[in-house]
């Protein structure tokens, strides 16, 4: 039987043209599968900011409120005499007592006040 040389050229092409496509399949999967990796890369990355934001919140929140109870801790317990509060010392102290720091006690002038 007398060999064709096209028959083998033929066969090489067809080799060749499958071995390629197999090589673009392969490289489009690898490229498929590193965008998947880096939107999932970018969608945790995403996630991790978010936590951090939500974390960063809750501890303003928690410091706000540490500051107030401080604040409540050390403020005065009594309301202030002119409200008709008991005073210091533990007297009732009715409305009409209430004064300016400089203006003397009614018992000292004698006389109502101005």
């Amino acid at each position: 039987v007398p060999h064709d040389p096209a028959v083998d050229i033929r066969k090489a092409m067809a080799v060749r043209a499958e071995r390629r496509k197999q090589e673009i399949a392969a490289q489009n999967e690898r490229e498929e599968e590193e965008r998947q990796g880096s939107m999932r890369r970018a969608q945790a990355k995403l996630q991790q900011l978010e936590a951090r934001r939500q974390q960063r919140e809750q501890e303003q929140a928690q410091a706000v409120e540490r500051q107030q109870m401080e604040a409540a801790a050390v403020a005065p317990r009594t309301t202030p005499a002119w409200r008709g509060a008991s005073t210091a010392d533990g007297s009732r102290a009715d409305l009409g007592t209430w004064r300016r720091a400089d203006e003397p006690r009614r018992e000292e002038t004698g006389r109502p006040r101005r």
